[in-house]
């Protein structure tokens, strides 16, 4: 007895060539992902430096507040206001 017939033969060949048709498209998505990892790590620099400049800001006008504070105190204890 023969098996019914599915209606559906692929053939070595054809096999081989969709292999290569998605080695090629892994290979451009790799390309791909690895040019957008540098992209990352460059945004990720960026927002290091961002963030050391504004603790940096934040650390200047504490003290600049100090300052402030402390002269006007003395300004007024001595002036009298």
């Amino acid at each position: 007895m023969t098996p019914p017939d599915s209606g559906v033969t692929i053939t070595l060949s054809q096999m081989y060539g969709e292999m290569q048709a998605m080695h090629g498209e892994v290979r451009e998505m790799r390309t791909e992902l690895r040019a957008g990892l540098a992209t990352v790590s460059d945004h990720e620099t960026r927002l290091r430096t961002l963030e050391r400049k504004v603790w940096a800001a934040a650390g200047a006008s504490g003290v600049l507040g100090a300052i402030i504070t402390a002269l006007l105190a003395a300004y007024t204890k001595n002036f009298g206001m």
